[in-house]
């Protein structure tokens, strides 16, 4: 073979290699792909072309009450579209931090460390879905955010987060006098009753059912023999379900309150 067409060989598969060529990257991801704060990167470093935000690509068994703590979830990825198919997903702190513990599923493996999911092979059936594992972080964890990216056909990246909240449990109270919170439904304020007995200082917050604080209602030291203290609500909070937290030197509860 002549040199000259030997070289042009070379170039041409160097050039497919990193155009978006799927057969690059049949095998699945390299890891660290995800599009998440922390990786930094897509598809699109590898395939070329652009990458569009999609949702409800990344789906869940989760309750939408939230996770439970150290309960085993699967996950779903699906994609449509005409090409080959290829992800990768990872449940990532900002920090880039892995959100509990991943199991590959039928047709996928981990890369990055354990950290993510990705394909075995890339299809073309339209649209194609892939199941994997994941069990949920500790108690306290917060939220979690899935992070994936997908590729279909050669230049076509797609980007898509799922927020996974964890589920607030009410806990029980455990001082010799009942805490009580009052009124509820509630409209302008809350009025709670801190047992005589609980010493330190309290805060006292708002969270909605996906887990995110909207309100720090008080936080101080108790400043009454009675320790009742009247907070007034936001006229801003629409009305629906929340949690309040009131958490302390003893004290770690969650109520359930309805804002009307």
């Amino acid at each position: 073979m002549p040199l000259l067409s030997f070289l042009m060989i070379i170039i041409v598969l160097i050039v497919a290699g990193f155009s978006g060529d799927i057969t690059e990257y049949g095998g699945g991801s390299p890891g660290g792909y995800t599009g998440s704060p922390a990786d930094a990167k897509n598809c699109v470093q590898c395939h070329g072309g652009s990458a569009t935000t999609v949702n409800g690509w990344i789906s869940s068994d989760v309750p939408p009450t939230g996770y439970i703590p150290g309960t085993s979830y699967t996950m779903t990825v699906t994609l449509t579209g005409s090409g080959k198919k290829g992800f990768e997903c990872s449940p990532q702190s900002p920090a880039g931090a892995l959100m509990g513990s991943l199991t590959a599923g039928p047709s996928t493996h981990l890369v990055n460390g354990n950290k993510a999911v990705t394909q075995n092979s890339s299809p073309s059936s339209n649209p194609y879905s892939w199941s994997f594992g994941w069990t949920a972080p500790p108690a306290g964890s917060g939220p979690v955010t899935f992070y994936a990216a997908f590729t279909v056909g050669k230049t076509v990246t797609k980007l898509c987060t799922l927020l996974v909240p964890e589920t607030i449990t009410v806990i029980e109270e455990r001082h010799s006098r009942p805490m009580l919170v009052a009124p509820n439904p509630a409209h302008d304020y809350l009025s709670i009753y801190f047992p005589s007995e609980m010493p330190g200082s309290v805060k006292a917050e708002l969270f909605d059912l996906s887990g995110k604080a909207v309100h720090l209602l008080f936080q101080g030291p108790l400043n009454s023999s009675e320790h009742l203290s009247r907070l007034l609500l936001p006229s801003s909070l629409p009305s629906g379900l929340y949690f309040l937290k009131l958490s302390g030197d003893a004290l770690l509860e969650y109520h359930k309150i309805i804002v009307q």
